[in-house]
């Protein structure tokens, strides 16, 4: 499994995750919930990493997923290639965490390559 992060001043750290990690009975919407109504903040930064990054690494693979800090302005992803990933639901809680990695709430914000939230971008 692959595990990607968006840093602070744009700067990516990878990290590479071995084996399905230990949150086995983890939910992939677990995280920061967006209330009802209520539209995502999403820098264009985060949009540009969504899209340049995490979408062509991703392609048609289901097991992948992307979260989004709290105030839109960070990001992290996981993506697990290989058919032996598919026994865990475990890349949600995982992109979670690598967005999380600086102390920031954070939420699923898209599963593969299907959007879950409804969100804004901003500047």
């Amino acid at each position: 499994m692959w595990a990607f992060r968006l840093g602070s001043g744009g700067a990516k750290t990878i990290v590479m995750v071995l084996g399905i990690a230990a949150w086995l009975s983890a939910c992939a919407n677990q995280g920061y919930q967006v209330q009802p109504g209520e539209k995502m903040k999403v820098t264009q930064h985060v949009m540009d990493f969504y899209k340049q990054k995490y979408l062509p690494q991703v392609g048609a693979v289901n097991q992948a997923a992307f979260a989004v800090s709290q105030d839109g302005t960070d990001a992290g992803y996981s993506y697990c290639p290989d058919v032996r990933c598919k026994s865990g639901n475990t890349v949600g809680q995982d992109a979670i965490h690598e967005c999380q990695s600086d102390g920031s709430k954070c939420y699923v914000f898209a599963i593969g390559s299907a959007i879950k939230v409804d969100y804004i971008v901003v500047p």
